[in-house]
């Protein structure tokens, strides 16, 4: 006995797709503006309301991104650190730890009666002259992105001074 298989005829619905909405205008100035750190959006940020994370630095967790699988430091050279010290991110990262690093500064005092606040406002005036802190964020800066820099202090000392053992005493330092 054989079975004869009959079919069907139903109409043919027609396929939907969704279809995915063409790509947004990118926003080119947003897109392309300058990295924003905690300095932009906070209104307190260089006030003394909120704290500051200059402690919060750990060598040990940096370390670890450079070392090898056989557990040996490698640097990976100042030109691939200049590379990334391009990124937006790295610079956003590497700002906000040299913004919290130097946002509360040191400010000398005196007492009136010994003349010393008289000095503690030179001091100051100096250092604000000098644009120390500036210098110290700047540092900072290189520090994140280099593994660490030299901030020299020039005392207009003649090259012959210089040869000379620092004494340290107090007439001379």
């Amino acid at each position: 006995m054989s079975h004869r298989h009959t079919k069907r005829q139903t109409a043919k619905k027609p396929l939907r797709m969704a279809m995915p909405e063409g790509p947004a205008p990118l926003d080119m100035a947003r897109l392309l503006a300058p990295a924003r750190t905690l300095a932009h959006a906070c209104k307190t940020y260089h006030g003394t309301e909120t704290l500051a994370a200059d402690a919060g630095l750990v060598p040990e967790t940096f370390d670890s991104a450079f070392f090898t699988p056989m557990a040996t430091q490698a640097f990976i050279g100042y030109p691939a650190c200049a590379n990334l010290a391009q990124y937006g991110l790295m610079q956003a990262g590497v700002g906000l730890l040299a913004d919290e690093t130097t946002r509360k500064w040191p400010e000398f005092s005196g007492v009136a009666d010994t003349g010393a606040s008289e000095a503690a406002k030179a001091l100051n005036d100096e250092m604000a002259r000098l644009n120390v802190r500036a210098l110290f964020r700047e540092m900072a800066r290189m520090c994140g992105f280099f593994g660490g820099g030299l901030l020299c202090i020039d005392t207009g000392a003649a090259p012959q001074d210089l040869e000379k053992p620092l004494a340290v005493t107090p007439h001379f330092i």
